[in-house]
């Protein structure tokens, strides 16, 4: 049904409202243990655009970003993308995060079915900050046994950090599974 809604609306009102031009540069930015790529406002009308519109420009856009970043890493990596949880999922129809990464130069190194939402949580802009740091607690799950050989690198992307919660509730869980080698760094397209 989403679809359906989703591909009227880009009938009626075509792409053209978002800014055909490129992505600020990225200005790679470590807080509380999470690398984020840009300041939030800079960014918010794509991300907006793409999660709630399935906005093909703003994900071409953000992938942009991404691959700006992932073009300084000299390790091998794979990219692991914050999953929604299947409920998330039926309303949108689509990972926002891995539509970005169908636009990355790098979308082979993507490896969305190693970590999973087992838990719909409400969105994070419809509750308070104490809320969000407590909901995410548990809310993942990881693939058993994974059958993934691993760099040492695994890096864990979402769109947006605004507490953290999210990302360190999905590394904690994904940590516990992974060779004692490898080495997870926390990503954020904004905050």
């Amino acid at each position: 049904m989403h679809r359906m809604w989703t591909q009227c609306i880009e009938l009626l009102w075509p792409e053209h409202t978002i800014p055909q031009k490129s992505i600020p540069t990225v200005s790679v930015t470590r807080i509380e243990g999470i690398t984020y790529l840009h300041p939030y406002h800079t960014v918010s009308h794509l991300i907006r655009a793409n999660k709630y519109q399935s906005s093909k420009v703003a994900a071409q856009l953000l992938a942009q970003s991404v691959d700006q970043y992932l073009n300084t890493i000299k390790s091998p990596f794979i990219i692991v993308p914050v999953p929604v949880s299947y409920k998330r999922w039926r309303t949108r129809g689509r990972n926002h995060i891995t539509e970005i990464l169908k636009y990355s130069s790098f979308y082979a190194q993507c490896n969305s079915t190693i970590l999973t939402k087992i838990i719909d949580t409400p969105q994070q802009t419809q509750v308070s900050r104490a809320v969000r740091l407590q909901q995410q607690a548990s809310t993942f799950a990881v693939e058993q046994p994974i059958r993934t050989p691993f760099p040492p690198l695994v890096l864990l992307l979402d769109d947006v950090m605004t507490t953290g919660a999210t990302l360190r509730a999905a590394r904690s869980e994904l940590i516990q599974s992974l060779p004692s080698e490898c080495q997870i760094i926390c990503v954020a397209i904004a905050h």
